[in-house]
């Protein structure tokens, strides 16, 4: 991968193509300024984001190199697009081991429902959707739990906003 090789060599690099390889012959691509001229596109302007991304932007040829004042605004992206990368792997890495630990949860038969501040159903694993389905209780309807009598209803309301709160439910 090419770009994880430039940013493992060369992990502070900001700059153009050109300078990339005059500093390090070694990552030059056999061919590359032609195959990117095959496409119209001329000065490659590349920065390393993290150990494993790398960002490269072409210009069109007949805009010519990149002028200073152009690399400065790139520059000054540089710190915010670290900060989205950072921040996708961090997803990615919470969204993995919640995934992880959902599967735990859900072979110890235990449903589980994810709702946010609004009592809004998030997030169920497959446990709570068997439980919701074989019940005659609740059902899910429009992202929210419901009970299906009004008094039960009113009940489950009333027990969501008090976890909401903090509070628990049999001292309300």
């Amino acid at each position: 991968d090419l770009a994880g090789a430039h940013a493992r060599r060369c992990p502070d690099f900001v700059g153009s193509t050109s300078e990339l390889f005059a500093r390090h012959p070694t990552l030059r691509v056999p061919d590359f300024e032609a195959r990117v001229g095959y496409y119209g596109l001329a000065e490659r302007w590349g920065a390393n984001l993290s150990p494993d991304v790398a960002i490269g932007l072409h210009r069109e040829r007949a805009l010519g190199a990149y002028e200073a004042p152009d690399t400065q605004f790139l520059g000054h992206l540089l710190p915010h697009l670290r900060n989205a990368i950072s921040i996708g792997q961090q997803l990615a890495a919470a969204e993995q081991t919640s995934r992880a630990l959902l599967d735990h949860i859900g072979q110890l038969g235990i449903g589980v429902l994810l709702l946010d501040k609004h009592a809004q159903v998030l997030m169920t694993n497959p446990r709570a959707e068997v439980i919701l389905r074989d019940t005659e209780t609740f059902r899910l309807s429009e992202r929210r739990l419901r009970g299906l009598a009004p008094a039960v209803d009113t009940s489950l309301q009333l027990a969501l906003t008090d976890v909401m709160l903090g509070l628990s439910p049999a001292k309300a």
